[in-house]
C-alpha cells in the first residue's frame, strides 16, 4: 500500500435511528461494485447488518485518501474483505472451525497494486496466530487463490431432469406437504444442521440462509420473493426430515422449468421423496438444480437414469489449511499401513513442516517431524487442501506433479487415508 492508502477493520454498524451507519453502507457501496450488483437499499442495508452481526462477519476496507470529488471519495474503499467463524465437517461426525472468507473486491483503479494481497495475507496469519485450523472461500477467479494457498476441495454437478421420463424404480415413502414461507423458514434450519452434522465437506449456515432459500428475503433486496414456494417431507414417525424450495420460471421460459432453489432430506428416502414432488407439479417439462454433490442417488433411482442430465460442473469449496496438525488429526480417522510421513510446503510460511500419520487404538496419531526428515510425499498447502476432504485423489494430483511421492505405492496409500466413501459436498454458499 502507499502513504495514501490504509486498511480499516470494522463491524457493521447502525445510527441511532437504527439505519445502517455511513461506512458500512461505503462499504457494502464498493462490495456491490466489485460483484457488479446493486447498491443496497437503505432497509436492505439495516437487514444486512442484522446478519453481518449475528454471524459474526468482520469487514475490512482499505481506503486512497487521495481520492477527490466528483469521483468516490475517501469514505468509500477501493478494496473489500470479509471474514466470519463456522464449522466445517471433516467427516466421521466430526466437526473443525473454519475461517470463511467472502467479499473480496478490488477497484478497476487499484487493482495489481498488491491490495489484494496484502488483505489475504494479513487476514490468513492472523487466523493461523488465533488458532484457526483451515480457511475456506468460494473462488470467482479459479486461477487467483492458489497463490496463497487455497485449493478447490468439493465439486458440485448441474442437472436438468425431464419430468415426463422421472420414474422411480421404487417409490420413495413417507408424506410431503406444501408449507407457507414462514412454517418452512423456522423448520428448514434445524433441518440443516442435522444434515451439516452427518455430511463431509458441509460449512455451517449463514443466519440469513433459512430466510433467503424460503424466499422471505430476496437475494439482491429485503422484500420476499413471491415466486419461491417450498414443501416438506414427512417421515413416518410424522417428523419433517427434508426441505425443497423452488420457484416456477414463468410462462415465457421454453420448456416450462421449475428452479430447485434448495433441497436436504436427511436420509435418502427423504430427498428422494421431494424430488418426485416437484417434478409431479402439473404443465411442468422440467426440473433443473444447480448443486448438487457428484454422487447425488437420483439417476440411479430411476428407471430411465437419462432423465437426469448433467449440464455443467464446478469446483465448489475451496480449503486452506492453516494448522496440518489439527486438520490431519480430526479428519483422519484411520490409519492405512505402516506410518506415512508428509511433507507439506508454504509460500507464505504458514504451515511448512514435516507430518508422521500412523496408526493409534483411537485412530490416528499425527506428530510433527524434523523438517529435514526423509517424507514419503511432499505436496505443497494448496494441494493439502484439495485432497483433504476427499474430494480430490492424491493419484490425481501425483500424475499432475502436484504431489511428489518417495515410491509408486505411496500415491494409491493416500487415496486410501484420505478417502470419503461419501463425495464432500457443501449446501451453504457465503
Amino acid at each position: 500500500m502507499t502513504a495514501d492508502e490504509s486498511l480499516h477493520r470494522f463491524s457493521a454498524g447502525t445510527n441511532a435511528d437504527g439505519s445502517a451507519d455511513a461506512q458500512t453502507v461505503a462499504w457494502l457501496e464498493a462490495k456491490c461494485m466489485g460483484f457488479l450488483a446493486s447498491p443496497p437499499t437503505p432497509e436492505h442495508a439495516v437487514r444486512t447488518v442484522e446478519s453481518f452481526r449475528q454471524d459474526g462477519r468482520v469487514l475490512t476496507g482499505i481506503h486512497d485518501a487521495s481520492a477527490t470529488a466528483p469521483g468516490w471519495g475517501a469514505d468509500r474503499p477501493v478494496a473489500t474483505y470479509a471474514t466470519m467463524r463456522k464449522s466445517l465437517n471433516v467427516g466421521g461426525g466430526r466437526v473443525i472451525p473454519a475461517h470463511l472468507v467472502a467479499d473480496v473486491t478490488v477497484r478497476p483503479t487499484h487493482r495489481r497494486q498488491g491490495l489484494m494481497r496484502r488483505m489475504v495475507v494479513d487476514d490468513l496469519r492472523q487466523a493461523a496466530e488465533s488458532g484457526l485450523p483451515v480457511a475456506a472461500l468460494y473462488a470467482g477467479d479459479a486461477g487467483l487463490y492458489g497463490r496463497y494457498g487455497f485449493g478447490p476441495a468439493t465439486r458440485t454437478l448441474q442437472v436438468e431432469v425431464d419430468v415426463r421420463r422421472f420414474v422411480f424404480s421404487s417409490p420413495p415413502t413417507g408424506s410431503v406437504a406444501v408449507a407457507d414461507p414462514e412454517a418452512l423458514c423456522a423448520v428448514v434450519s434445524a433441518i440443516y444442521d442435522q444434515f451439516h452434522q452427518s455430511t463431509i465437506g458441509s460449512v455451517q449456515r449463514l443466519w440469513s440462509h433459512a430466510s433467503k432459500v424460503c424466499g422471505l428475503w430476496a437475494e439482491d433486496a429485503p422484500e420476499r420473493d413471491p415466486n419461491v414456494r417450498g414443501a416438506l417431507h414427512f417421515g413416518d414417525d410424522g417428523v419433517p426430515d427434508g426441505s425443497v424450495t423452488f420457484r416456477f420460471l414463468g410462462w415465457q421460459e421454453r420448456p416450462l422449468t421449475v428452479e430447485i432453489v434448495d433441497i436436504v432430506g436427511l436420509s435418502e428416502n427423504a430427498y428422494l421423496a421431494l424430488w418426485g414432488f416437484v417434478t409431479s407439479i402439473d404443465l411442468v417439462d422440467v426440473v433443473r438444480l444447480g448443486h448438487t454433490t457428484l454422487d447425488d442417488p437420483l439417476p440411479w433411482s430411476l428407471t430411465d437414469r437419462r432423465a437426469v442430465r448433467v449440464v455443467g460442473e464446478e469446483d465448489g469449496l475451496w480449503l486452506r489449511i492453516l494448522d496440518p496438525m489439527a486438520c490431519l488429526q480430526q479428519r483422519l480417522h484411520d490409519a492405512v499401513g505402516d506410518p506415512l510421513s508428509l511433507r507439506v510446503t508454504d509460500e507464505l510460511g504458514i504451515c511448512v513442516g514435516s507430518y508422521r500419520i500412523a496408526p493409534h487404538p483411537a485412530g490416528v496419531q499425527v506428530c510433527r517431524l524434523d523438517p529435514d526428515a526423509p517424507a514419503d510425499a511432499t505436496l505443497d498447502v494448496s494441494a493439502l487442501g484439495s485432497v483433504f476432504l476427499g474430494g480430490f485423489s492424491p493419484t490425481t494430483l501425483e500424475r499432475a506433479g502436484r504431489i511428489a511421492c518417495a515410491s509408486p505405492a505411496v500415491a494409491p496409500r493416500l487415496d486410501r487415508l484420505f478417502g470419503s466413501s461419501q463425495a464432500p459436498y457443501n449446501g451453504t454458499h457465503f
